[in-house]
C-alpha cells in the first residue's frame, strides 16, 4: 500500500511520532521504489499534510532528506507545520562516497517538527546519562573536582582543557 493511502486510513491525531524517509528524487533507477516524481514538491506536500493530520497535538515528525531536496522540503515543512514548530535539524554522517563529481557530500539531514511545539516533549538529556558518555564524563568530572580542590581553578581549567582534547581524539567526543 502506498504511504499516502495508508495515511488516509489512520485516525486523526492518533500518532505520537512519525519518521519518514521519502525518496530523495534523485531520478535514480537503482532503488526498489520510484525515485522520480515529476512534481516532487506537490508529492511531498500531500504526504506532510496528511502526516500532520494524524499527529497528536504533542506529536513530532522526523523527515530524512539529502542535499538534493533539503531546501525544498524544509520550505514545504515550514509552510505546513509552521516555522514556530521547527525543532531542529539532525545531521547524520553517511559512508564516504567517492563518486562525487564536485564536492564529496558525506551527510544527510533529519528535519524535525512538532505539530504544536508548546505540547511537544522535551528532548533534553544529560550526556552523563548516555551510556557512551557516562563513564568517561564521570571520570573527567571526578578528576577536575580533585584538581580544583587541591590546586585551584586555574590548574583545573588547564587540566580540563587537556583532558577534553584527549577525549576528543581518543573517544571522538565533541564538546
Amino acid at each position: 500500500m502506498e504511504a499516502l493511502e495508508c495515511l488516509k486510513r489512520i485516525e486523526k491525531e492518533s500518532i505520537q511520532t512519525i519518521y519518514i524517509d521519502p525518496p530523495y528524487n534523485t531520478k535514480s533507477s537503482n532503488f526498489e521504489y520510484k525515485d522520480d516524481h515529476a512534481d516532487y514538491e506537490k508529492w511531498i506536500k500531500e504526504h506532510l499534510i496528511l502526516a500532520k493530520a494524524v499527529l497528536k497535538q504533542s506529536g513530532c515528525i522526523f523527515i530524512s532528506i539529502d542535499d538534493n531536496k533539503m531546501a525544498e522540503v524544509k520550505i514545504i515543512a515550514n509552510e505546513i507545520f509552521g516555522t514556530r514548530n521547527f525543532l531542529g535539524t539532525f545531521i547524520t554522517k553517511q559512508a564516504t562516497r567517492s563518486n562525487a563529481k564536485h564536492i564529496n557530500i558525506t551527510h544527510e539531514y533529519v528535519l524535525s517538527y512538532a505539530k504544536n511545539k508548546a505540547f511537544a516533549p522535551s528532548f533534553k538529556i544529560l550526556r552523563t546519562l548516555l551510556p557512551i558518555y557516562a563513564k568517561a564524563l564521570k571520570d573527567l568530572m571526578r578528576t577536575i573536582k580533585n584538581v580544583f580542590k587541591q590546586k585551584g581553578q586555574a590548574q583545573a581549567q588547564l587540566v580540563l582543557k587537556e583532558q577534553i582534547k584527549e577525549l576528543s581524539q581518543k573517544e571522538h567526543f565533541n564538546f
